[in-house]
């Protein structure tokens, strides 16, 4: 997910042309980390709970990552629509990217 933020940071700063191949390169490796950690954390989630109480758990899980995602397309679009197109799309994708290392470091700290 950070290198596939990090990709578009870089991209957008670069004002590569043309952008839409470049956003398509960093989505989809963004797209393929999510796929990643989601796997984890589902299967992380699930040993950690007794087997009567999984169903309980998956679906709170899911409703939580669920209601996150749309916090924060709200929140990105109404950061996106507020300021220039491009300027708002860099920093949208430099929060994301903050935040994908700071659970990252997270995760290595609880470890």
């Amino acid at each position: 997910m950070g290198v596939g933020c990090l990709t578009m940071l870089g991209l957008l700063a670069a004002r590569a042309d043309p952008l839409v191949p470049a956003l398509i390169a960093g989505l989809s490796l963004t797209g393929f980390g999510i796929g990643l950690v989601v796997t984890a954390i589902t299967s992380a989630l699930l040993g950690s709970v007794p087997q009567a109480q999984s169903g309980i758990a998956a679906g709170t899980f899911t409703a939580s990552r669920q209601t996150g995602s749309v916090l924060g397309v709200a929140l990105f679009g109404t950061l996106l629509a507020s300021l220039h197109p491009s300027t708002g799309l860099e920093i949208t994708v430099a929060i994301c990217a903050g935040i994908v290392a700071a659970v990252a470091a997270l995760s290595h700290a609880a470890q």
